[in-house]
């Protein structure tokens, strides 16, 4: 997951919006550039299977909505506002849009950024469709970051 993480990361020129010569330092070098973390941090089980953000949805599990919509928001205060968030995942990426609309979350966050993990069958065609508008993303928010 990671590999493809950084090859994506890559195409999307994340390493030149940072002034990294490949975004594998972020693993490395420069870990203090990156704040790994998930929406929900435990591993949760659905029907005796790996919980995919989707059985059951998120809003239909109290348990669920707290760590999406309380205990996630507060941990993203503590990180600086001109962060840039790439999540991995629609489920994510919705999460986010709704926390955004509710002024819970101010940093920037990438939007159509495929999960990368290899179970993602569909993964390669769903970056290609959208590396463009992803590097545009990253480019407004470099642009942004250094304006601040």
């Amino acid at each position: 997951m990671r590999k493809n993480l950084i090859t994506m990361l890559n195409e999307c020129s994340l390493s030149k919006a940072l002034g990294l010569t490949d975004c594998s330092f972020l693993f490395s070098d420069s870990r203090q550039l990156l704040h790994t973390t998930s929406l929900i941090k435990y591993p949760v089980f659905y029907k005796v299977k790996n919980y995919t953000g989707h059985q059951p949805p998120i809003q239909k599990s109290n348990l669920l909505c707290q760590y999406a919509y309380r205990v996630f928001p507060q941990e993203l205060s503590m990180i600086p506002r001109n962060a840039l968030i790439i999540p991995l995942g629609s489920m994510v990426e919705e999460t986010l849009k709704t926390l955004n609309q509710n002024s819970a979350i101010h940093q920037t966050f990438l939007t159509g950024f495929p999960h990368s993990s290899g179970a993602n069958g569909h993964r390669i065609r769903q970056f290609q469709e959208q590396k463009e508008q992803l590097r545009k993303q990253i480019e407004n928010w470099a642009w942004e970051s250094k304006r601040k």
